[in-house]
């Protein structure tokens, strides 16, 4: 298993918009992600209600995880903090929230994340 560290801090956002025949599907996550004291990952919501429900939490953090599963790593000394994004009542699905994070969390990797050995 890798580690994952961020060697700054980084604000990015995923957004997953489609248009299907039967239905559209929205989501939109911002995030923030930065190095800190802590041991381990560190997921904290700070979004308000208007802009994703409190009801999206566990499918948005969700989504960080799935990243770190399919890159068989660990995050260690990261606080990510959910800022905001926005939502559509017909259109935002938990699947959404889920596919819109890992966006996100992989763009933070991309701009900031420190590749340690394997363990």
């Amino acid at each position: 298993m890798r580690t994952l560290r961020f060697g700054a801090k980084t604000q990015t956002a995923g957004k997953f918009i489609r248009q299907l025949s039967s239905r559209d599907v929205y989501a939109h996550v911002e995030m923030v992600v930065e190095p800190t004291e802590c041991s381990e990952l560190e997921v904290l919501w700070q979004a308000s209600e208007n802009a994703i429900p409190k009801t999206m939490e566990e499918h948005v953090r969700r989504g960080i995880f799935v990243v770190l599963e399919k890159e068989n790593a660990k995050c260690l000394g990261t606080v990510v903090r959910i800022i905001g994004g926005s939502f559509n009542s017909i259109d935002s699905s938990p699947k959404c929230y889920e596919v819109a994070s890992a966006q996100a969390f992989s763009d933070a990797i991309a701009t900031a994340g420190i590749w340690g050995s394997e363990a």
